[in-house]
């Protein structure tokens, strides 16, 4: 039980740092993100996008980290389920760092322009907008969508399980399902709207996060792992 409570600890502090990560990264990239012309916004603001590049790695690495510290705990359950979410979280993890590379490639080719007429150059902005683009959509359509199918799962392992409490796994569960149109939302130019459907689950990990540091798994629903083992023998 002392461990199932380390455990929980430490996936309370990966939401929380994936949160704060994801934050910072918003602040960094801003400007950025918010232009038709990045490669011009990237020119003279090289520490803010390594500064974002590095915790867009950081949230990347602390995603998938959580799959990893609730495998021991969720294949107790469900191990198909628990496998399930390690790759879901894995991938998104990947498709998270995308960007930061993307992001880290727009600085070098901004700081490779010569002349002050470098930017303004058709056949630039446009590399630019391309290597934008490929990091927009794996950040964000992509990882929405391999997002939502990782939190339907983990929520779901929770509610059946009854790790936390059931109101607190079923509002992620509906917050991942409310989440699920986002990367249609977004292909369709509507990422306002795809921004307010990640609020739900957004604030549910906050709270869970709360929740596992302070008050940790309901250990009488974790069963003892040899009296599992023999069960399947």
């Amino acid at each position: 039980m002392k461990h199932h409570r380390k455990t929980a600890v430490l996936v309370g502090a990966l939401f929380l740092t994936a949160t704060v990560s994801g934050l910072i990264v918003v602040a960094a990239w801003g400007p950025v993100l918010d232009t038709s012309d990045p490669l011009g916004q990237v020119t003279g603001s090289a520490d803010q996008v390594r500064i974002g590049a590095f915790f867009e790695i950081v949230m990347g690495l602390a995603v998938a980290s959580i799959a990893l510290a609730m495998y021991p705990v969720l294949r107790l359950h469900d191990e198909t389920m628990a496998l399930g979410y390690v790759v879901a979280r894995a991938v998104e993890g990947a498709f998270i760092i995308v960007p930061a590379l993307t992001m880290l490639s727009l600085s070098t080719l901004a700081q490779e322009q010569v002349g002050p007429d470098a930017a303004a150059d058709p056949a630039t902005i446009a590399t630019g907008v391309a290597i934008f683009a490929i990091g927009d959509w794996a950040g964000y359509a992509a990882v929405a969508i391999v997002f939502c199918l990782g939190a339907i799962m983990f929520y779901t392992a929770l509610y059946q399980a009854r790790l936390v409490p059931r109101w607190l796994s079923g509002w992620g569960l509906l917050g991942a399902i409310v989440y699920l149109p986002a990367s249609a939302l977004a292909i369709a130019g509507r990422d306002d709207l795809a921004t307010i459907t990640n609020v739900p689950l957004a604030l549910n990990e906050i709270v869970l996060a709360i929740w596992l540091i302070a008050r940790g798994f309901e250990d009488g629903r974790i069963p003892d792992g040899d009296t599992v083992s023999a069960a399947r023998v």
